[in-house]
C-alpha cells in the first residue's frame, strides 16, 4: 500500500542524506572505478607472471644437459 512505500521513500531519503554527510558519494565515483581497473590489470599482471614462472619451472628447471655438451 502507499503507507510502506512512503516509509520506503522516507528511509531512502535519510540514507542518502547520511551518505551525504559522511562522505560516501566521494568514494563511488569516477576514482572508485580507476581503482578497480587498476586492481584488476594489477592481479591480470600477477597472474601472467605466476604462468610465466610456472612453464619456465616445468620445461627447464629440471633439465640436465646431454654430457658431451
Amino acid at each position: 500500500g502507499t503507507v510502506s512505500q512512503a516509509a520506503t521513500t522516507t528511509a531512502m531519503a535519510a540514507t542518502a542524506a547520511l551518505a551525504i554527510d559522511d562522505g560516501f558519494l566521494q568514494c563511488t565515483g569516477r576514482g572508485r572505478r580507476r581503482r578497480t581497473v587498476w586492481l584488476i590489470i594489477a592481479e591480470a599482471l600477477i597472474a601472467l607472471g605466476l604462468l610465466v614462472f610456472i612453464v619456465w619451472w616445468t620445461m627447464f628447471s629440471g633439465r640436465k644437459r646431454p654430457p658431451g655438451k
